[in-house]
């Protein structure tokens, strides 16, 4: 899990992610989204090969062109 002070927005734009917010459990596929607030625990994993847009506000301090691979 991680926690950072950003808000988090995330668009599946093919295949399915799992994700864990705050102790729920939800997956996501193509054409769904999900917000996480700033603060709160969660965690991800692609469950099947999958494109998706990360965005976070503000604009967080680590590497912006980052390719995340299961």
């Amino acid at each position: 899990q991680e926690v950072h002070p950003m808000e988090q927005i995330d668009v599946i734009l093919a295949g399915r992610m799992k994700y864990v917010v705050d102790g729920r459990e939800l997956i996501l596929g193509p054409g769904e989204a999900l917000g996480i607030p700033g603060g709160v625990p969660h965690s991800a994993i692609a469950l099947e090969h999958t494109t998706m847009i990360e965005v976070f506000t503000p604009i967080p301090n680590f590497p912006t062109n980052e390719i995340r691979t299961p």
